[in-house]
């Protein structure tokens, strides 16, 4: 499964290849944020990661572009994971309700979750 960024990266590959500052110009995504979805994508050998002359360029594989299809579909790969809301053993989810710790001076904000 691939995240929003990083379709946005493989996207921007299909024209072709560029090394990592011009896809962080062409995409406008962060420079920490573009290396982590980066780094996920060379693992899953959806993009190829080569040294040319002291540069590192960028290039997208067939299966980047065929995830990159799927994820145009709206498929994902592998179970979906539960919302949160849920409570497994009860069934149902109530939030726990949050109160002051400071004895009712409501002008201190202090909340916090009972015991």
């Amino acid at each position: 499964m691939i995240t929003p960024i990083q379709a946005k990266l493989l996207t921007a590959l299909l024209d072709g290849e560029l090394n990592r500052a011009e896809l962080r110009a062409k995409t406008g995504v962060h420079a920490s944020v573009s290396g982590n979805a980066l780094s996920a994508l060379v693992l899953k050998g959806f993009i190829t990661d080569e040294i040319v002359s002291r540069t590192r360029i960028l290039t997208i594989t067939h299966d980047g572009k065929r995830a990159l299809k799927r994820f145009e579909k709206g498929e994902v790969e592998g179970p979906k994971a539960a919302p949160d809301t849920i409570n497994r053993i009860a069934g149902e989810y109530t939030p726990p309700k949050a109160f002051y710790r400071n004895n009712g001076n409501v002008h201190i904000p202090s909340y916090g979750y009972g015991c």
